[in-house]
């Protein structure tokens, strides 16, 4: 199978136009498995097997050619051990150009996946990494991930749940984490050491928390900030109701230092996520 997967089989050049079946050791295939060892289907490998009903690869393929399985419109299951996350998250997989336009289901040893936790190494994932796996309902990642393509998520659209565990919060402030574009409109949980993460303290060193840090952590109940901020930018805090209702103002405690360095202002979030000015003094 191995050396099946490097060689292309469209046989209508030779005259051939008619559908193929796959044999193993006398038994027609159709449920068929990629061996762990290939890297890469090439344009054509499984050209029109249209007794084949569903394929199983590793996440070790990482190359799969245009119509690698054209023409096979019996596959409706699409299964992907993933083997190693870390190198899965850095890899695209809409394997819709490659023929197989059905939802893909994640199993990591024998076990389906529905929650992914990405490892804490991993600094970004690509566009697609994720594509159409329906059956994952939630995602936890790291504060380490500074770069989510768009789409990354697309098409999962039974993820209810974001969860983010903050290792650094003064580097957690100076990066946008607003997952949308990649396929992420859910509610955000931030945790510490495990422990959801209620009260926001946002550490003395923080000068500046940039445009969606925070965004849609509905969890947030109070916020405060440092003395020595000098700037919340615009949309900071968007979507973060649970503390933003004007009867819940006695829970928050936001300082910004006006220019003249001489007057505090407190400031809330109106209920369509605006800053407003609510004390000055």
């Amino acid at each position: 199978m191995s050396s099946f997967c490097v060689n292309s089989h469209d046989y209508t050049a030779a005259g051939i136009a008619v559908p193929a079946k796959l044999y193993s050791d006398g038994a027609e295939i159709k449920d068929l498995e990629i061996p762990g060892n290939v890297e890469t289907i090439v344009k054509d490998a499984f050209y029109n097997c249209d007794n084949l009903t569903s394929v199983t690869l590793t996440n070790g393929v990482n190359s799969i050619g245009d119509n690698a399985f054209r023409d096979c419109d019996n596959i409706s299951e699409l299964k992907i051990n993933v083997t190693d996350m870390s190198s899965f998250c850095v890899n695209s997989h809409d394997y819709t150009s490659a023929g197989i336009a059905v939802s893909a289901k994640l199993y990591s040893d024998g076990a389906e996946i529905t929650e992914v936790v990405i490892p804490s190494g991993v600094e970004s994932i690509v566009a697609d990494a994720f594509y159409n796996c329906p059956d994952l309902t939630s995602v936890v990642l790291t504060d380490g991930i500074n770069d989510m393509s768009p789409n990354a998520f697309q098409f999962c659209e039974n993820i209810g749940e974001l969860k983010i565990n903050i290792s650094d919060m003064s580097t957690f402030c100076g990066n946008s984490h607003n997952y949308t574009s990649a396929g992420l409109s859910v509610p955000v949980r931030l945790y510490s050491d495990n422990e959801e993460i209620t009260e926001m303290v946002i550490p003395e060193e923080v000068e500046t928390i940039v445009t969606g840090a925070f965004y849609n952590c509905t969890g947030l109940t109070a916020l405060i900030l440092p003395e020595k901020i000098q700037s919340v930018n615009q949309n900071a805090f968007q979507g973060c109701e649970n503390y933003c209702c004007p009867e819940k103002l006695y829970q928050l405690r936001y300082f910004l230092p006006d220019s003249n360095k001489s007057f505090y202002t407190i400031y809330c979030m109106s209920e369509k996520n605006h800053l407003i000015i609510w004390k000055s003094f």
